[in-house]
This record gives structure tokens, C-alpha cells and sequence, in this order.
């Protein structure tokens, strides 16, 4: 026998059911609840205790909720009685009462049908995600006018302040998700699907942590920087570069470049330049198509992360080789090595044969796993430099 909780589930069960009906047209009501309405004679008694409960909080008794339909039966053991052979929902205002819902699908009706009226093309959208629809219930008028505004202003490269959009910055930010899924739909030209930020997919400008240059060409500083050898420069900005370089060195350790000694290190080299790579963000590399031209240098530490990060700036840049990451170097320093930390990563791909091997020792050699490249002489530092 079905009791009102359970009733009171199963009804709750077809709630997104009902609010995707009302927007697709098709008929809900009645709404049979299915059951197990028909006793085995062994519990007939039982029956007729759950009965009045049941009735109890029908529509039967209250005027609203569910109707439960009866009808007499002759049992032989207990006589005439009466059995359940319906519970149903008649009407919408019966359900919605009985599962508390009438002011939300009130303002889920006002909601959908500005949406709508807005964006016909969502229908379909709003039949497959109505909970969509409560989710951001009371703020579909700022959701419509931001997706309208990208949908006719494609890649508007502003700051998320600068939108010409009468709601706060916050808003859009609070809101990336749900745009972007609309616009997919309504205007998925809008939507940059290489990019993995959502201002970026939208085509908003974004801040930019500055790339920190080393000019190692007198002449170069002198033509492009007004002599100055050491910029920070924004990635997009350095995309933009033209400079009539040869080489690039990739430097991972900021202590290259921060510590004094280390910076030193880098000698004046003709029509080459330097920049921070910093180790596992230099994705920013693989949008500056002009390095495909340059001879790239990387010099990472030489320990398992310093080998999957050259492996990883090889997919943008396969033509990279390896600095001061070889044998002879490690070999020659390593009682500078320490305990570095393992790899929980693949095995790095585009790795030469060389490398591989350096790389396969470092593995099994834990306590001295990790050379640093402060921990490598100026002397040699520079010396291998030149030679390159």
C-alpha cells in the first residue's frame, strides 16, 4: 500500500517533468501515481488501517492534492471492503498545492516567457534544462541582455568593465558559465571554442602577468628598447614583437634573472634575447607564432619536472633544444644534487635519445635527483653559452 510520503516523493520526481510540459505544449494532467494498490488477502486488516491515512491527505478530504479512487470488493475472509484502484493528480493547481510549488512556477512561467520572447530559439533548451530556468530565477533580464549584446558585438576585446551593459561587473563574471552555454545556441560565432577562459572564449581582454625579458643584444636593446636590456612585457604584446632576432633562450628559475650572480650569467650574445619561462605556466608560449622562426634554448632544472616541462614547450615549439639539461653537466656537478620531487606524470614524449637517458637516471636516483641551476658555476654557466 503507497502511503501520502511516498505519493509526496513520486510527485516531487515529476516536477522538471511538468515545467518542460508547460513550455512544449504537452499534455500532463491527469497525473496517475503508481502504486502497490492491491493487497494480498493476508493483508486486508493492514489495509484498512492505511486506508483513512491515505484519504486523510487526498484530495477526497482536503478539496486539493491527489484523488484517490475506491471501490468495494467481496474478500472471503474479511467480507466487503474497499481497494484503491487510482491515485491521480486531476488538475495542475491540485499538484502544484501538494508539493508546495505555486509561486516558483509562477515566476518560472514570467521568466520562461521573457526568455522566449527574447530568444525563441531557446525552446528547446528551456524543454531539456527547465531547473535552468529556477536557477537563475529573477536575473533573466540581465542574462538576455548580456547574451544579446555578445551575440551582435562578436569578440568585443574590452575588459569585462568596459562592457556597454547596463549591469555590474560582477554579474558577468558571476554568469560566465551560463552565457557561454546559451550563446553556444543562440550565436556560437561568439564563442572561441580554442580557449579554455571564459573571458577569453567570449573575447574579453584579460589581465596579464608580465613576461620578463632579458635583451642580450646591445644592438637590440638599443633599436627596439632605447637600450634597455631587462622589460616586463605582457604576452600579447610580445606576440606582437618583430624583433630581427635569432635566438631565444627559455630560462624556467626566476633565479636567473632575480639573483644577481645568476643574471650575470648570461653573457652578451649577438641577436638573441632571454625570457622567464616559469616552469609549468609557459603555456603563454605556444600563441607567439614568431618563435617558430628562432632558434629556442630551454634551461630548466635537471630533474624529472625540468625534462616534462621541455617536453611540454615541444609541442608548441618542437625545434627546442636543451640547455645546460645534459650529461656532462650533471655528471660534473652532482654532488651539488639533491632529493628532488617524483613525477606523478607519463612518461615525457619528444624527449632525444640523450635526454631519455639523463631522464631514465634521474628517476632511480632519488637522493640525487634534482640539480639546480643555482647550483651550476658562472664559469661553466657562461662557457657553455657562447658555445651554443
Amino acid at each position: 500500500m503507497i502511503t501520502p510520503e511516498e505519493i509526496q516523493k513520486k510527485a516531487e520526481r515529476k516536477y522538471y517533468s511538468f515545467l518542460s510540459s508547460l513550455i512544449s505544449g504537452e499534455q500532463f494532467f491527469p497525473l496517475n501515481i503508481l502504486g502497490n494498490k492491491k493487497p494480498s488477502d493476508a493483508s486486508w486488516q493492514s489495509l484498512s488501517n492505511e486506508i483513512p491515512r491515505l484519504l486523510e491527505k487526498s484530495k477526497n478530504k482536503t478539496g486539493s492534492g491527489y484523488q484517490v479512487t475506491l471501490e468495494k470488493v467481496r474478500t472471503q475472509k474479511w467480507g466487503e471492503q474497499d481497494r484503491p484502484t487510482a491515485i491521480v493528480f486531476e488538475f495542475e493547481a491540485d499538484y502544484l498545492k501538494f508539493i508546495r510549488k505555486e509561486t516558483e512556477v509562477k515566476k518560472f512561467r514570467q521568466d520562461s516567457q521573457l526568455l522566449l520572447a527574447a530568444i525563441p530559439q531557446l525552446q528547446s533548451w528551456i524543454i531539456q534544462y527547465p531547473q535552468k530556468i529556477l536557477d537563475y530565477a529573477g536575473e533573466w533580464p540581465e542574462l538576455i541582455q548580456t547574451v544579446e549584446y555578445f551575440s551582435n558585438n562578436q569578440f568585443p576585446n574590452v575588459y569585462v568593465r568596459e562592457l556597454p551593459i547596463q549591469v555590474h561587473t560582477k554579474f558577468v563574471e558571476d554568469h560566465f558559465s551560463i552565457l557561454i552555454e546559451l550563446l553556444e545556441i543562440v550565436a556560437p560565432g561568439c564563442i572561441n571554442q580554442n580557449e579554455r577562459r571564459s573571458e577569453l572564449k567570449l573575447g574579453l581582454k584579460i589581465f596579464e602577468p608580465l613576461i620578463h625579458v632579458r635583451i642580450l643584444d646591445e644592438e637590440l636593446a638599443k633599436g627596439y628598447f632605447s637600450g634597455v636590456e631587462e622589460i616586463g612585457i605582457t604576452p600579447s604584446a610580445f606576440a606582437n614583437l618583430n624583433l630581427t632576432c635569432k635566438k631565444i633562450y627559455i630560462i624556467e628559475n626566476k633565479q636567473s634573472f632575480a639573483n644577481i650572480q645568476n643574471f650575470l650569467t648570461l653573457p652578451k650574445i649577438k641577436e638573441a634575447i632571454a625570457i622567464f619561462g616559469s616552469g609549468y605556466k609557459s603555456e603563454f608560449l605556444k600563441r607567439i607564432s614568431w618563435l617558430l622562426k628562432m632558434e629556442i634554448f630551454y634551461w630548466g632544472d635537471i630533474d624529472e619536472h625540468g625534462f616534462e616541462i621541455l617536453s611540454m614547450i615541444r609541442t608548441w615549439l618542437p625545434h627546442t633544444r636543451s640547455f645546460l639539461m645534459d650529461e656532462e653537466t650533471y655528471f660534473k656537478f652532482h654532488h651539488f644534487a639533491v632529493p628532488g620531487t617524483p613525477s606523478s606524470g607519463t612518461f615525457p614524449k619528444g624527449l632525444t635519445e640523450v635526454e631519455t637517458r639523463l631522464y631514465q637516471h634521474l628517476k632511480s636516483k632519488r637522493e640525487k635527483s634534482r640539480l639546480e641551476q643555482e647550483k651550476i658555476p658562472l664559469d661553466w654557466v657562461r662557457k657553455r653559452m657562447r658555445e651554443f
